[in-house]
């Protein structure tokens, strides 16, 4: 079950998440514009603190990008500590990744200050 404190940073991923697609709407060449690496941990963590393991094809969906690239940030993810496997029934037929808690730690740091700086600027 998610915190108070949890939801309102939750909400500031998600927020960013939704800024960050805004963007792409109006800048559409991912590659040169794009945050990949942090557009995937924020919807790992995001799918983390409301299901625990989220699915590949979930995170494909979510981000609109293919398995071969996904799969590419994960395996990148993963070798920074970030994110980790884990086995769940909710996907038999492919991976399933949850966030470490090195990764929860940086993302709750890094959304609290951009919470702040948000609000600041009067968006919420």
């Amino acid at each position: 079950m998610i915190s108070e404190d949890s939801l309102s940073v939750v909400d500031c991923a998600k927020r960013l998440l939704r800024m960050m697609r805004r963007r792409e709407s109006y800048l559409p060449n991912g590659q040169i514009f794009g945050d990949p690496a942090l557009a995937l941990l924020l919807e790992v963590y995001v799918a983390s603190e409301e299901n625990g393991c989220v699915a590949m094809s979930t995170l494909c969906e979510g981000l609109k990008k293919p398995v071969a690239i996904t799969s590419r940030w994960i395996a990148i993810l993963q070798d920074e500590g970030l994110v980790v496997k884990c086995n769940t029934y909710l996907e038999q037929s492919g991976d399933c990744v949850e966030i470490t808690d090195k990764a929860r730690t940086i993302c709750q740091e890094y959304l609290t200050v951009s919470n702040v700086e948000l609000a600041d600027y009067g968006i919420h």
